[in-house]
């Protein structure tokens, strides 16, 4: 889980997940796009902060399982 946060850098989608997106329910689409803006707004903040990378890096992947369990439970209800 911590390697799949390190997405918090940057919050630009390459081509490639723009088409993988398209056919994706737009539910689906839109919580991912608040986990992307929030991990990269915390990641940001707790790196100018001074903490050690691997900590946040770990600190976004905890933050992430929440937005899989919603997306999952979302998709189960």
């Amino acid at each position: 889980m911590p390697i799949s946060a390190c997405g918090y850098r940057s919050t630009r989608m390459g081509n490639h997940l723009k088409a993988r997106r398209k056919d994706t329910a737009p539910e689906l689409v839109a919580i991912a796009d608040r986990c992307l803006r929030r991990l990269n707004k915390k990641g940001n903040r707790l790196l100018l902060a001074g903490k050690h990378p691997n900590k946040v890096k770990v600190a976004c992947a905890r933050e992430m399982v929440g937005f899989v369990w919603e997306s999952l439970s979302g998709v189960a209800a």
